[in-house]
């Protein structure tokens, strides 16, 4: 979704629609807000918080969404991302990119308190300036 040049993200065509589908969230789901994000390589970081805590948890020992295994409350988590990533691949495949695809499944966790938040804000300002040590960079896939 874009390159990592002296730790900032250079986002590619891509990169830029998902940065705009990402920001129209907001604007699309009244209840929910965006907090510190930031688009990678090949991922995604991003804190949202969402308003109602009702419809926050979906898959709470899991720690990975199974969106496919369960049924998704309306304006859950998994619901807000299968949307995002729904809109992001059509617009993505217009755009003659036919190959793209995003993994299955994605990672979500619960912060719950302030100095969570704090540490979580930190380590997604921070992931473009690590990106050559991450477990994500396709250079470090060991085969």
């Amino acid at each position: 979704m874009g390159d990592i040049v002296d730790g900032t993200i250079r986002l590619s065509a891509i990169g830029e629609i998902v940065a705009h589908e990402w920001q129209k969230t907001e604007g699309i789901r009244p209840h929910v807000s965006l907090d510190e994000w930031v688009i990678m390589p090949n991922h995604l970081h991003a804190i949202i918080a969402i308003k109602d805590t009702e419809k926050t948890v979906e898959t709470p020992r899991w720690g990975v969404s199974k969106a496919d295994q369960v049924t998704l409350k309306s304006d859950s988590i998994g619901s807000i991302m299968g949307q995002f990533k729904s809109n992001c691949t059509k617009r993505i495949r217009a755009a003659g990119f036919r190959d793209f695809a995003w993994q299955p499944r994605f990672y979500d966790h619960i912060i719950r308190n302030e100095e969570s938040l704090s540490e979580m804000r930190e380590y997604i300002a921070g992931n473009p300036m690590k990106w050559e040590l991450d477990r994500n960079n396709p250079m470090n896939f060991r085969g």
